[in-house]
Parts: C-alpha cells; sequence; structure tokens
C-alpha cells in the first residue's frame, strides 16, 4: 500500500479550513498524513488547523513571513518518504473517496501525476462569485470546472513524489503569484502522463468577490505572459491576444451584461468594478510582456 501525504497551503482560510480538514480525515484511503502550511496568517487560521493535530493525522507547519502557496508546498514535500503528494488548498472540499481515486490512477504505468473534477459549492454561482480555475470564464459552465490538460490546478492534484521533486517542484521565484500550477503540469509532461480522473472530486468554497480581491487576483495575469514565454504556447489566446474575451470587453463593456449570469441589481451594480479589473489585468499583461520580451496584446 502506497503511502500519501497531503499538503494545504492557507493563508487567512479560519472560515474554511477546519472544513477541509474535517474532509480529508473522513477519506477512506488507509495509509495517509496531512500537512498544513500556515503561510504567516493574520487570523485564527493556525489555531483552527492545530486543534486537528489531536488526531495523530494533522501536523502543522507555521510560516513566520508569507511566502506563498508554491514555496509553502516545496517546503511541505521535503523530508518524507511518502509515495505520493495529494495537494489540495484549505477552501476545498475533497470527497470521501479523493485519495482512493488519486492512487488508484497513480498506479498505472507511465502516469506521474493526475488532476481531478474541481466543482462549485454554490449550484449557481452568480457574476460576483469569486470560483477557481480562470475567474469569470467558467461561470456559465455545470459540472467540473476542470479542463483537462490545460491547468493543472492545484487545488485538485496528485503526483509522485519522485516525479515533483525531479523537477524541482514548484518554480516558486518564476510563478510567485499564480500559474504555479500550470507551469508544474507542463514540465511534469515530460516525465509521463498526467491522467485526468473526472471521479477523483473536490469542491471549491466561493465568496462574493471585492476590489480588494479583484485587483490582487489581476496581478496574477503576468504568469500567463511568463507560461507563454516559457512553454510556447497559453490555451486562452488568440494570436498574440491573452485573454482575448477580456480584451473584447474592456473594449466593448456593452458585452459585459449578455456574458455573465445576471441574477439580480447586485450583479449589475458590481459591472463598474468588473470593468477595473479588465484595466488592471491588461495592464498587468502588457508591463509582464515589456519585461519579459515578448509581443503580447
Amino acid at each position: 500500500m502506497e503511502s500519501v501525504r497531503v499538503i494545504v497551503p492557507v493563508r487567512n482560510e479560519e472560515g474554511h479550513i477546519a472544513r477541509t480538514l474535517e474532509a480529508l480525515l473522513a477519506n477512506t484511503y488507509p495509509d495517509f498524513e496531512i500537512v498544513v502550511v500556515d503561510d504567516a496568517s493574520t487570523d485564527a487560521t493556525r489555531w483552527s488547523a492545530e486543534a486537528f493535530e489531536g488526531t495523530g493525522r494533522v501536523r502543522v507547519l507555521h510560516n513566520a513571513e508569507p511566502l506563498g502557496p508554491a514555496r509553502s508546498t516545496n517546503l511541505a514535500s521535503r523530508h518524507t518518504d511518502a509515495d505520493f503528494l495529494f495537494l489540495t488548498d484549505g477552501d476545498c472540499i475533497p470527497a470521501p473517496d479523493w485519495i482512493e481515486q488519486g492512487t488508484r490512477w497513480l498506479r498505472q504505468p507511465g502516469v506521474c501525476a493526475v488532476e481531478g473534477a474541481l466543482y462549485y459549492a454554490h449550484p449557481q454561482p452568480t457574476f460576483r462569485h469569486r470560483i477557481p480555475i480562470n475567474p469569470f470564464y467558467n461561470l456559465a459552465r455545470r459540472g467540473s470546472l476542470t479542463v483537462p490538460g490545460r491547468d493543472y490546478a492545484s487545488g485538485n492534484f496528485a503526483v509522485r513524489r519522485e516525479a515533483f521533486a525531479a523537477v524541482g517542484g514548484f518554480n516558486a521565484e518564476r510563478y510567485p503569484y499564480g500559474r504555479e500550477d500550470t507551469d508544474l503540469g507542463l514540465r511534469l509532461r515530460n516525465l509521463g502522463e498526467i491522467a485526468f480522473n473526472p471521479d477523483m472530486k473536490a469542491t471549491h468554497n466561493e465568496e462574493h468577490w471585492t476590489l480588494r480581491y479583484l485587483l490582487r487576483n489581476a496581478r496574477r495575469y503576468a504568469a500567463d505572459v511568463r507560461i507563454l514565454k516559457d512553454h510556447g504556447d497559453f490555451p486562452y489566446r488568440w494570436r498574440k491576444t491573452l485573454h482575448p474575451k477580456f480584451l473584447s470587453e474592456l473594449l466593448f463593456p456593452l458585452l459585459i451584461p449578455f456574458r455573465y449570469p445576471m441574477q439580480s441589481l447586485a450583479d449589475a451594480l458590481f459591472i463598474p468594478e468588473f470593468y477595473l479589473y479588465l484595466m488592471a489585468l491588461r495592464l498587468v499583461i502588457w508591463r509582464a510582456a515589456l519585461q519579459e520580451r515578448i509581443l503580447v496584446l
């Protein structure tokens, strides 16, 4: 029976981490441990997680200063002889057979990693909901958000420990604010197959966007430019334009209410904040393109 280490990097998730750990501890797989890396949270996340250490399966590490999820995961991947590493986030709820489903595929010859299916916690998200994997792209989708072979989202991902070590783990220096999981997946493909198991399920909690979180998310788009440069392609592009959908909405804002699920007046009032987000992310993309010396619109 292969051993498993589940790694959960968290920062300021006091409202979610207990549910995440309860769901992980409910997993039916017999041989696993959970390592929570508290990334210098300023709320009660650390103490909420430490309350589970008495189970014997949970260990909490604490960063004295924020290092980000990529560095935190790299730290937690060391000093273990576990066969498989399972990655999730502090606001995700894995299914009871999540580990079992992942190990089933990792045992297959030639498979070095497996990505699972992520779902909305809210069955009908609105325009204002914060969602995983390319925010605002997936609002109209139902069922799994995961697009196999595209994002490799670390909220629901498992990898052979030896493969993770062989590629040096996450490239935290190059991708400090996002796309570290996409970059990891693209590098792992040189070692073997990354399988997609739709039965390896996790649910992502959602909250409503605030302008602060929108602007914080906008800075992540610099990583999209780096993915294009480092790997020669990026899935959300048309020729030299990254995220053409967002660019069209920036140029023609009247498209916005027709493209997204508007279910209330609050959704409509959110449009100006979303438009500021479109402006910010485009400036981030252009600045990164200049820094990387690559032509991107």
